[in-house]
C-alpha cells in the first residue's frame, strides 16, 4: 500500500502573532439572581421556623388558659362548699362569717397559685381567682347581713312571744294595762329597727296580746265574768286593741264558759287524770269500788280551784260566777253518785250494819277529837279509815252520809297534812330525814320547774300520801332512815304515783 505522504508540523514559533483585543465582562448583574435565591431559601426557613414557634407558643398559651379556667371552677366550686359550710358554722353569729370566709379564701388561692404548673398558668390563676374570690366575699357579706336581720327578727319573734305570755297573764284589766305599757318599752325599738312598717307591727302586737288575754281568762275555772265585763265597755283598754268581731268573738267564748257549757266533759277529764279511767258515769254504771273514792277526789280538786280563785283580785260578782260555775261540776258529780246508788236499788237503813257504822265513827272521833292536822304516827290509821270506810259504803253496810261525813273529815285533813308537811322543810345544815324527804317533793312537785310540775291536785295529794306512808313504815321499823333514804323514798313515791297515773 503506498504511504500518504507525511504533512510537515508547523513550528509554533513560527506562527504569526495574532492580536486578539480582551475586554473585562461584569457579569454581576447575570449572577445577582442566582445570589438572591439563595438569601431567599434562608430567609424561607427562618420565617418557617418563627411561625412554627408562633404556633407553639399560641398552643402553649391556650393549653394554660385552659388550664387556668379549668383550676378557676375547682377554686369556685371550693369557695362555695366552704361558703355552705362556714354559713353553718356562723349561724347564730353571722357577723364573723364575711372576715373568716375571706381569710380562707385568700389562703386557698395562695395555695392553688403556688401549686400551679408554670408561671403563665400562676398568672392567668391568679386574676381570675382574685375575681373569683371578690364575687364570693360579696356574697359574703350579702349573706350575713341577710341572716342578721334573719336572726333579728326571729329573736324579736321569740321575745314577743315572751312578752305575750307576760302581758296575757295578768289577772285585771289594770295590771293588763301596766304591763302592756311596760312591753312596748321593750318592743317598740326592736319594731323600728327591724320591721318595714313599726306602727302596724305594733298594732298587730296588741291585737295579739289583747286575744290572748280573753282566751286565758275564759277558762271556766278562771275569770270569764271579767271578759265578759270587759268586752262589754268601750271604755276597756281590751275592747280597744280588738275590732267588733274580735269582741264579738270574745264575748261569745266566755259567756259559753259561765253558762257551764262543756261541764260533763270537764267531768270526764277530771276523772281520767286523776284515775286514769273512763266517764264518771261510766264509772258508777259499773258500780267501780274506786267511784266513791274518785268523786271524794274530784270534789277536792274543785275547791282547791275555788280558793286559789278567791285569793284573786277580782270582783265580788266575779268570786260569786266563779262558784256557781264550780257548783255545775258538782252536780255532776252529785249526778253520778245518783247513779252509782240506783245500781242495787233504793238505799234501805234496814241494810245498815250498825256494829261497822259504829266502829267507823270511833276511830274517825278518835283521830279527829282535836281541830288541826292529826299528829304524824296517827297518818296510816287515817288511810285505814278511809279504805274501811269506801268499803263499808261499797258494801252498802252504812249510809251515803255516813260515808260522807267520815270522808270530808280525812279528805280535808290530808290536805292541810300535806300543806304543813310541805312547809316543814328545815335549815339545811339541821334537816331531820323526812323534812330532806318534804323538800325533794317540794322540788319533783314544783309547777314551773318540777319533774311533775303538770301534775293534778289529786295527783300532788297520792303523792305525798305515799311518802308519808314509806317514811312511816320505815320509822316504825326502827331501822335506818337518813336524808338520802328519805330522798330515795320522796323520788320512789312520785315515781310510782306518777307510774300509775301517767
Amino acid at each position: 500500500m503506498p504511504k500518504m505522504p507525511q504533512i510537515p508540523k508547523p513550528e509554533i514559533g513560527e506562527l504569526p502573532s495574532i492580536g486578539v483585543g480582551h475586554e473585562n465582562v461584569d457579569v454581576s448583574a447575570e449572577v445577582a439572581p442566582f445570589r438572591d435565591l439563595a438569601s431567599g431559601a434562608n430567609k424561607g426557613v427562618d420565617e418557617l421556623f418563627n411561625m412554627r414557634q408562633n404556633a407553639v407558643n399560641e398552643l402553649q398559651k391556650v393549653a394554660d388558659e385552659t388550664t387556668a379556667t379549668r383550676l378557676a371552677g375547682d377554686h369556685a366550686e371550693k369557695l362555695r362548699n366552704l361558703a355552705t359550710a362556714q354559713q353553718q358554722q356562723f349561724w347564730d353569729n353571722p357577723g364573723q362569717f364575711p372576715d373568716e370566709f375571706r381569710k380562707q379564701s385568700l389562703a386557698l388561692t395562695d395555695a392553688e397559685i403556688s401549686a400551679a404548673p408554670n408561671e403563665n398558668v400562676a398568672l392567668e390563676l391568679a386574676k381570675r381567682n382574685a375575681a373569683i374570690d371578690n364575687q364570693q366575699l360579696a356574697n359574703a357579706h350579702a349573706w350575713s347581713i341577710s341572716r342578721t336581720a334573719q336572726k333579728a327578727k326571729s329573736d324579736l319573734t321569740g321575745i314577743e312571744r315572751n312578752v305575750i305570755d307576760t302581758v296575757a297573764s295578768t289577772p285585771t284589766p289594770a295590771q293588763f294595762s301596766y304591763q302592756l305599757r311596760a312591753a312596748h318599752k321593750q318592743l317598740d325599738t326592736l319594731y323600728d329597727k327591724l320591721t318595714p312598717d313599726a306602727s302596724k307591727a305594733s298594732l298587730g302586737f296588741d291585737t295579739k296580746v289583747a286575744q290572748e288575754w280573753v282566751a286565758r281568762n275564759s277558762d271556766p275555772l278562771k275569770n270569764p265574768l271579767a271578759v265578759i265585763n270587759e268586752l262589754n265597755s268601750s271604755k276597756s283598754p281590751i275592747t280597744k286593741l280588738l275590732t267588733p268581731e274580735q269582741v264579738e268573738a270574745g264575748l261569745k267564748q266566755a259567756k259559753e264558759a259561765w253558762e257551764g257549757a262543756g261541764v260533763a266533759a270537764r267531768v270526764a277529764m277530771l276523772t281520767r287524770a286523776h284515775d286514769g279511767i273512763g266517764d264518771l258515769n261510766a264509772l258508777a254504771i259499773s258500780y267501780d269500788p274506786k267511784f266513791l273514792r274518785t268523786t271524794a277526789a274530784l270534789r277536792d280538786e274543785v275547791n282547791s280551784h275555788l280558793n286559789m280563785l278567791q285569793q284573786q283580785a277580782i270582783t265580788p260578782q266575779a268570786k260569786a260566777q266563779i262558784a256557781a260555775g264550780s257548783q255545775k261540776v258538782m252536780q255532776a258529780i252529785d249526778a253520778a253518785e245518783s247513779i252509782y246508788r240506783g245500781q242495787k236499788g233504793s238505799f234501805d237503813s234496814s241494810m245498815v250494819d250498825e256494829k261497822t257504822r259504829q266502829s267507823l265513827v270511833e276511830r274517825s272521833n278518835a283521830i279527829f277529837a282535836k281541830t288541826g292536822v292529826p299528829s304524824g304516827d296517827m297518818f296510816q290509821e287515817m288511810l285505814d279509815l278511809r279504805a274501811d270506810n269506801n268499803k263499808a259504803a261499797a258494801d252498802r253496810k252504812i249510809s251515803e252520809s255516813s260515808w260522807k261525813a267520815i270522808e270530808d273529815k280525812i279528805s280535808a285533813s290530808f290536805s292541810r297534812l300535806n300543806e304543813e308537811k310541805a312547809k316543814d322543810v328545815g335549815c339545811f345544815l339541821w334537816q331531820e330525814p323526812q323534812q330532806a324527804g318534804n323538800q325533794r317533793i317540794n322540788v319533783l312537785l314544783n309547777p314551773k320547774v318540777g319533774r311533775y310540775a303538770n301534775a293534778t291536785q289529786k295527783q300532788r295529794n297520792d303523792v305525798w300520801e305515799e311518802y308519808l306512808q314509806r317514811a312511816n313504815a320505815a320509822a316504825k321499823a326502827g331501822g335506818r332512815f337518813d336524808k338520802d333514804d328519805a330522798r330515795k323514798a320522796a323520788d320512789a313515791s312520785a315515781e310510782f304515783v306518777m307510774g300509775q297515773h301517767g
